[in-house]
């Protein structure tokens, strides 16, 4: 049997294409706009990365050589790496007690939630001071079209950042994967830094075509 799914060349990294193979592929994910979006965010998280600081790092201070520049180095982990091991876990962990609708929701909303924290979207406090709202800013940016599930991951991204006690799990979720993430040093200069704009397209590079599980390893 053979299904329409997105060609392996256009993910950029294993992380990536190793969500797609064990989420939309292994279990068919492939209604719309569930489908596109989640392959939309796969490619932006690939083209865009941020940093968090580190739980375990002790951060110093600078004074650049030869410049009245000062700044601090600390260890950060990569948010790009957070959301795809979080996504990765919350699937494997939760997909047999949700159906799939329900399942496909909370995969974008949660990715939502913890792609607000990227400098990129910055530009985003000008519109509103408020989380929830810019987490929905960015879901908005992904799904354009007025659907059900837009409506519903709009919903959840609103228990998810209010600590509703029905996605309560989900922040456990982005908190383990930071124990297992790898860490990068990082200095950051205390100087005015120039707004940074996502590398974003709602145009996926490729169509779909019909292929095989097995095409994919699966």
């Amino acid at each position: 049997m053979k299904y329409y799914f997105y060609p392996i060349y256009i993910f950029h990294s294993k992380e990536s294409l190793e969500l797609y193979k064990n989420i939309i592929v292994a279990y068919a994910m492939i209604e719309e706009p569930f489908h596109t979006t989640f392959v939309h965010i796969l490619l932006f998280l690939d083209k865009n990365d941020d940093f968090i600081k580190s739980n375990r790092t002790q951060e110093f201070k600078l004074k650049i050589r030869n410049s009245g520049e000062k700044g601090s180095a600390y260890l950060v982990y990569s948010i790009k790496e957070l959301i795809f091991r979080t996504l990765l876990s919350l699937f494997q962990d939760t997909q047999s007690k949700y159906g799939k609708h329900t399942m496909q929701a909370l995969l974008l909303a949660t990715a939502f939630v913890y792609m607000q924290k990227m400098r990129q979207w910055q530009y985003l406090t000008n519109e509103t001071k408020d989380e929830v709202e810019q987490c929905t800013l960015v879901a908005q940016s992904f799904m354009k079209n007025e659907t059900w599930q837009r409506e519903y991951v709009f919903q959840m991204i609103k228990k998810i950042k209010e600590y509703d006690e029905e996605f309560s799990f989900i922040n456990f979720y982005f908190e383990s994967a930071k124990r297992f993430a790898q860490e990068y040093p990082y200095v950051e200069h205390h100087y005015h830094e120039q707004k940074l704009l996502p590398s974003f397209s709602t145009i996926t590079p490729s169509r779909k075509s019909l292929y095989a599980l097995k095409d994919f390893g699966v």
